[in-house]
């Protein structure tokens, strides 16, 4: 293994990538994060696709993480029972985006063609999204890529939620950046199908100023009486309410198993403030933002509450504010009483999500030093008598193991422990 270092830190990532190639004489590149662990059969099973056809200059796999996210680990406390964040994105996404050969680069977990990279002078850097950038201006050259639906590399969540939206801010200015740079709308060299894919992944990223009004627009009628909508009671019972039902149904029919579709609604207003003033930074100058290194590895030895909790502190004295006022409309204005009580429904649902956000800005300790990766090998417990018992693990690092015996080893606790790629387990 040879490590190469440079004397200026340009383009960032991109940069590094691109100051390495050169000291590099293998026609196939493989790009992993320093936090990705590959499996055993990773190359067996990328490497093929593009053997089997020259223009193929990308294949990308999922990233699976070893540990919970911020709000998994913070809120649900339900890492292994539900769909992870990333679930919808490489489940979902990217198997569409494959289908009309526009599946892109994710940064790490893939294998690059060197001659493609090559002809666009390396990894792109206008953008802090220097991988769907890269894969945008080979796709506009003509060539393929390739999505295996295969979780073959191991990385790390962001442990905190500074980590979880800076890393986030980045992604957002990134896919903004080759929206206004690259315009995509116009798509010269790409299919009408691959214009669609990359304005969908990119438009998503716009989600929050759909958010910010969905919070603020209550409170424009509770507080300064602007109308919102121009319907009766009935009405909204007989249209608007049938809508938001089906159009739940519909995304949990489509989506349940990669996607709750009320978490993301948790999601996205977690990240929404900052990520749109990083936003507003890009529209202001697209060439504004820097590369910013998501940090990994944190450990969280106390619980605490994040200081990014400050803004939302101030949204809910605001709703609760609207509810007030609210209420006192609807003794004082009976002619919009109807009105007002469902707008003061939607800000009731506004503050039960805003109070639920407060509940992942609570930075829950991080117990083990090492996240533990489901296992379902086979294990025998051997004490100093000779007697053995027979059972499986269910997860495994590089500290330890979780076994799981036969009923007849109940009454003989014991201790597991993972060393030097040996798992030994003694009685207690």
């Amino acid at each position: 293994m040879r490590y190469h270092t440079r004397a200026q830190n340009l383009h960032a990532k991109a940069g590094n990538i691109n100051s390495a190639l050169p000291h590099t004489d293998g026609e196939l590149i493989v790009i992993l994060d320093a936090d990705h662990v590959p499996t055993a059969d990773f190359l067996d099973k990328t490497v093929p696709w593009l053997i089997d056809k020259e223009k193929v200059f990308l294949v990308q796999t999922p990233h699976f993480m070893a540990n919970p996210d911020p709000v998994e680990r913070n809120y649900f406390s339900a890492f292994t029972r539900m769909p992870s964040e990333n679930d919808m994105f490489y489940g979902t996404i990217q198997k569409g985006l494959d289908f009309w050969n526009a599946s892109f680069f994710c940064g790490s977990a893939a294998v690059l063609r060197r001659a493609h990279l090559e002809k666009v002078n390396g990894l792109s850097g206008e953008s802090v999204t220097e991988d769907a950038e890269t894969a945008y201006d080979l796709h506009a050259m003509g060539y393929e890529s390739v999505y295996v639906n295969r979780p073959m590399v191991s990385g790390l969540a962001p442990e905190t939620l500074h980590a979880f939206v800076t890393q986030r801010m980045r992604w957002a200015q990134g896919m903004t950046q080759i929206l206004l740079l690259k315009k995509p709308y116009r798509g010269a060299g790409l299919s009408w199908s691959q214009r669609f894919g990359y304005l969908s992944s990119i438009l998503f990223w716009l989600f929050p100023f759909a958010r910010i009004i969905f919070l603020l627009m209550p409170l424009t009628y509770l507080i300064f009486g602007l109308q919102i909508y121009h319907a009766s009671l009935q009405e909204i019972v007989a249209y608007t309410v049938p809508h938001v039902i089906a159009t739940y149904q519909l995304s949990t029919l489509l989506f349940g198993r990669t996607r709750w579709p009320l978490v993301s609604e948790l999601y996205e207003i977690l990240q929404c403030t900052f990520t749109l003033r990083a936003l507003v930074k890009v529209f202001k100058n697209p060439r504004a933002p820097s590369f910013v290194v998501t940090p990994k590895g944190e450990s969280l030895v106390q619980q605490y509450i994040s200081p990014l909790a400050n803004i939302f502190y101030g949204l809910i004295v605001l709703v609760i504010t609207g509810i007030i006022v609210g209420l006192h409309r609807v003794s004082a204005e009976p002619l919009t009483r109807d009105l007002t009580v469902v707008v003061l429904l939607w800000n009731t649902f506004n503050l039960l999500l805003l109070f639920s956000v407060l509940s992942v800005l609570i930075e829950q300790r991080q117990i083990r030093g090492q996240a533990r990766l489901p296992a379902t090998d086979d294990i025998t417990l051997r004490d100093e008598h000779g007697r053995a018992w027979v059972g499986n693990m269910l997860d495994l690092s590089l500290g330890g193991v979780k076994p799981k015996f036969m009923p007849a080893i109940r009454h003989y606790p014991s201790r597991c422990n993972c060393l030097a790629g040996r798992v030994r387990c003694s009685a207690m």
